[in-house]
């Protein structure tokens, strides 16, 4: 799993890992510390997801995120994890099962909401910002396709520019391994009206759930 600010595009699934602008690379191979500039190391670590790899990745081995429940990974907050305006969340995915919504990754804890990305029950995937805490206070967009399917890995890119305008400023990528390679999906527009800027919180960083949706991935993850 790897992470951006100021990465608004992707152009093949091979993104350049020591970029300036990566502010999180998750190999999921022995630990889940950081390979970033940054290294960090996960705060809180939920049985029974944390430690559990499988033998075969895309890249080494995957991170199982299976189960249900309460499983997360958190990284605690910091200036370096907030991804302002502009950012840029890729994984490879290969879901077992669909809950609804299966809640990939993200910052999204009561009032302290930033952002999450995940998929519906069918295979669709979504991307959520928040703006602020207020109820109303949040857009989300949604491939009208349905993606993904159960069993098979995808590579996943979700972007966020808040100066895109409205209509452009979320795009999901994905190639789902069908031989049309990558491909920018289109989208259920927000309802409520544009958005260009994500809400600045202290909300913990987490992997495989996110506290407030209380729904995690059924699935596998890799980088």
């Amino acid at each position: 799993l790897m992470m951006y600010s100021n990465l608004t595009g992707i152009s093949g699934n091979d993104t350049v890992w020591h970029n300036d602008s990566l502010k999180l690379l998750l190999h999921a191979d022995t630990n889940m510390n950081d390979s970033s500039r940054y290294n960090r190391t996960p705060s809180l670590c939920n049985s029974p997801t944390c430690g559990v790899f499988n033998s075969t990745g895309i890249w080494g081995k995957s991170l199982s995120c299976l189960g249900g429940g309460l499983k997360e990974i958190e990284y605690t907050d910091s200036p370096d994890l907030e991804l302002g305006s502009a950012f840029t969340v890729t994984a490879w995915i290969r879901p077992e099962g669909f809950n609804t919504p299966s809640v990939i990754i993200g910052k999204d804890k009561s009032s302290q909401s930033s952002w999450y990305v995940g998929a519906y029950e069918s295979g669709r995937l979504t991307m959520n910002v928040y703006f602020n805490s207020q109820a109303g206070g949040d857009r989300e967009a949604n491939t009208v396709d349905n993606i993904l399917t159960a069993g098979k890995w995808a590579f996943i890119g979700w972007t966020f520019n808040g100066s895109a305008g409205t209509g452009d400023n979320f795009r999901i990528y994905v190639d789902n391994g069908n031989g049309s390679g990558l491909r920018n999906y289109t989208l259920t527009y927000p309802q409520g009206g544009d958005v260009s800027t994500v809400q600045d919180t202290t909300a913990e960083f987490e992997l495989c759930d996110v506290t407030r949706q209380g729904i995690g991935v059924d699935g596998i993850v890799d980088e």
